[in-house]
């Protein structure tokens, strides 16, 4: 085959990589790109690629080469920026999305850039700046519902909940949440007879996001005469043990809903019963369930075993779902390593309990910290495992994830590590939360260090400990 030949074959490979990228199939688009001859629009998509597969450091070094000849490409420019982003080198991301927004040849272009700025900003705890970008490309607003979603989140960060809550619904629209297709009507609040009616709460978004909108659905139990839940398998036994639900069921399959009059997606609550102010929701969000009996006779016991050996109980998480975090998402980098909490010295002098989930619970085993496990570690333990270890502890530790709400629901002493600026439901520098009651927040001074975390963790456990002595 002639050269041409060659090109010619190249160029269909290429594209066809290019569909397949765009269907999601970023794997075999991988695997195609790496047997074509290295040329600037392979290296091109093969960090697309990278991105996608989140291995950052590869993509970045392809879009570095590159941007060496193309310094004025926006698109390149992007691609670079987020690759950057997603190594926690956010500062220098959000000064090439800037350049890429100067360069924009497209609005595809100048779309995607506005929209990483601003994620970006909101790293860095720009809150209003993000506002001030969001005005000035109004048009982006009126026209897609992601810059809606991002802006419902950032005046949810102001704790502008009137504005916020109203933006918060183009998560539907935006692609970022779905629910199933109901037969019955959705409720917007403007029904307020509804004493002898059904109302089904369909869960939505994460694990932690449903277990956190449980207070709201508090609100919901005076107004209707029945409250069901549909919710994912992880929560649906969790969810039976609750004091909340009438009715539990299985998003996997929709039967057994005909006697409900309405449905509300579980994260539109606060907007149909307008709560406009914090004022008029400040209540306590734990609930009660059989767990917290439970602590209350565990707590009695441990009181008793610890006057003899002084050691607190403290259960460990340190993991949420990588694979949801992103550049292109609103919330990253809020998990840490296991070896992180090694720096927490008061954990040497404690009872451990490992409650994380999923693989990573086996990783505490190559830590330091194993020596002090009650038990090994569960890669399996669902909700309501965690529960029971929970209310049998003194404290909880953890990151910003679905075992934080659960602590809290459950009036658990949790600890929470976060990052610098974290998503909007952790407030902007507060120290305690405003929905639990037992739980305290201690965030990075440093962005991507959680060495500054662990330190204020470490003293709030010593601090713990001579309390504990006086008494």
């Amino acid at each position: 085959m002639h050269e041409a030949g060659y090109h010619q074959m190249d160029s269909n490979n290429l594209s066809n990589a290019q569909n397949l990228i765009r269907i999601g199939e970023t794997d075999k688009a991988f695997k195609n790109l790496e047997k074509l001859q290295r040329s600037e629009e392979r290296d091109f998509l093969l960090a697309i690629c990278l991105i996608r597969l989140k291995r950052f450091e590869e993509s970045s070094a392809f879009l570095t080469e590159l941007r060496k000849n193309h310094r004025d490409n926006a698109d390149l420019t992007l691609k670079l920026g987020v690759s950057l982003h997603g190594q926690d080198k956010i500062y220098t991301a959000q000064d090439l999305y800037k350049q890429s927004i100067r360069n924009a040849k497209s609005n595809a272009t100048l779309s995607d850039a506005v929209m990483q700025y601003c994620l970006a900003s909101l790293e860095l705890g720009l809150p209003e700046h993000v506002l001030d970008i969001m005005k000035k490309y109004n048009f982006l607003c009126q026209t897609e519902a992601r810059f809606r979603y991002v802006r419902g989140i950032t005046h949810l960060t102001n704790k502008n909940y009137k504005n916020g809550w109203t933006d918060y619904e183009s998560r539907f629209e935006a692609g970022c949440s779905t629910i199933p297709n109901l037969p019955m009507p959705r409720w917007d609040g403007i029904d307020k007879d509804c004493s002898q009616k059904r109302l089904l709460v369909v869960c939505e978004q994460g694990l932690g996001d449903s277990l956190h909108f449980l207070g709201f659905v508090k609100l919901l139990i005076p107004i209707f005469k029945n409250i069901g839940v549909l919710a994912p398998p992880p929560l649906l036994k969790l969810f039976k043990e609750l004091s909340i639900f009438d009715d539990v069921h299985d998003m996997r399959g929709l039967t057994d809903l005909a006697d409900y009059h309405y449905f509300i997606p579980i994260l539109s609550i606060p907007l149909a019963l307008d709560l406009s102010s914090f004022e008029r929701f400040k209540a306590p969000f734990e609930v009660s369930t059989k767990f917290n009996k439970n602590k209350k006779n565990s707590n009695a016991a441990r009181s008793r075993v610890n006057s003899v050996h002084k050691k607190p109980r403290i259960a460990l998480n340190w993991q949420g779902n990588v694979d949801a975090e992103s550049p292109i998402t609103t919330h990253r980098s809020r998990s840490f390593k296991v070896n992180s909490l090694e720096s927490i010295q008061s954990l040497c002098n404690a009872d451990l309990a490992c409650v994380q989930h999923g693989p990573a619970a086996l990783d505490i085993l190559n830590s330091r910290l194993c020596i002090n496990l009650e038990s090994q570690p569960c890669q399996d333990m669902d909700f309501v495992d965690t529960a029971n270890i929970l209310t049998n502890c003194d404290f909880l530790i953890t990151c910003d994830t679905s075992i934080a709400h659960l602590g809290g629901l459950l009036g658990v002493t949790t600890l929470v590590a976060l990052k610098k600026h974290p998503s909007w439901q952790w407030g902007t520098s507060n120290t305690k939360s405003i929905w639990y009651s037992s739980m305290e927040c201690f965030r990075q001074e440093q962005i991507s260090s959680w060495e500054s975390a662990m330190k204020k963790i470490d003293n709030r456990l010593k601090l713990h400990k001579q309390d504990e002595e006086v008494v």
